[in-house]
């Protein structure tokens, strides 16, 4: 294998941080997902979240979105694992929509700053996907970079 060529010149990211969070993964039985990354992997539950709507529809750009999800923790790493199963939110076929098809993934980043994050992203040809949605935790958002990778991008407030 060839060394990779060096990266691009471009914006310095002396402002941003990203920070790897999560493997996101699309569904089509989330019990039997969850079952199966239990049983074979020694995963354990973080958090689960049914009947999510609006913020997701939001995020991912796809109206009437509804999802389930569980977000594992993979043993013996820092690992975290999300699976989703989409129940609603399919219709017109758009590229938005492949977010919600089972198999479709991403991969999250803690960044300390959503708008700066996405600057920098857009200033290297990636686009965003929907809106930044706010959930307790604090902002994300979904942005594609160039090659067709799905990003989100999550700030973390201050004290959770």
């Amino acid at each position: 294998m060839e060394p990779l060529p060096p990266a691009p010149a471009g914006p310095q990211m002396t402002d941003v941080r990203f920070v790897p969070d999560h493997t996101g993964i699309v569904v089509r039985d989330l019990a039997a997902s969850v079952a199966f990354f239990r049983s074979a992997f020694g995963c354990a539950i973080d958090e689960v979240m049914t009947d999510v709507r609006e913020q997701i529809a939001n995020l991912i750009s796809v109206p009437d979105a509804a999802c389930d999800l569980t977000l594992l923790r993979v043993r013996g790493s820092g690992q975290r694992l999300e699976l989703l199963q989409y129940t609603a939110g399919r219709g017109s076929g758009g590229r938005e929509e492949s977010l919600v098809t089972p198999g479709a993934g991403h991969v999250a980043f803690v960044v300390n700053s959503i708008a700066d994050a996405l600057a920098h992203l857009e200033s290297h040809g990636a686009r965003r996907i929907g809106s930044i949605v706010d959930y307790p935790d604090g902002p994300a958002a979904y942005c594609e970079e160039p090659g067709g990778a799905v990003l989100e991008l999550m700030e973390v407030r201050t004290g959770n």
